[in-house]
């Protein structure tokens, strides 16, 4: 069946489990910290404040290890199933894909484009019109996440 070719099914699992972890974590950096994604909002019109240069490093690197690890978990376990490095790179990127389209359709289409909630606004900076920067950045994202996918099926390796 194709879609057991693809590893599909562990990539769709894999990306569902680790784009809800993802959400909450932007929500809460957008709750607890929202002044770090003025660079993005303004598309780097306008730097994050130096005050919160810490905390941009700190929630970027939380996500970015969120992400890796739910690729990982994914390549491993198809690993583990008797599969090889290619084959668990695969299923770690349809992870990529999977948070990508969450990130590109969920949060900022719905949530940020159409629900518009206060606590992603931020004052001084004008809101993202629009979905191409939105759409520019989710394809940053899969060109990115083939180097996720590649260290989580070299992590595999180790299964």
């Amino acid at each position: 069946m194709i879609v057991d070719n693809l590893l599909l099914i562990p990539g769709l699992v894999g990306g569902g489990i680790t784009s809800l972890v993802f959400g909450v974590l932007v929500a809460m950096s957008y709750v607890f910290a929202r002044e770090i994604w003025t660079a993005d909002i303004s598309q780097g019109a306008q730097p994050v404040p130096e005050a919160s240069k810490g905390k941009a490093v700190a929630w970027t690197l939380t996500i970015i290890f969120c992400i890796l690890i739910g690729s990982t978990a994914t390549a491993w376990w198809v690993a583990t199933k008797g599969h090889r490095f290619w084959e668990a790179t695969l299923a770690a990127y349809w992870v990529q894909v999977v948070i990508n389209m969450f990130d590109l359709i969920v949060i900022d289409i719905i949530v940020y484009q159409w629900i518009k909630p206060k606590v992603m606004e931020i004052p001084g900076v004008p809101p993202l019109e629009g979905p191409w920067p939105h759409v520019i950045d989710a394809v940053k994202g899969l060109i990115f996440g083939l180097v996720f996918a590649l260290v989580a099926g070299t992590i595999s390796l180790f299964a």
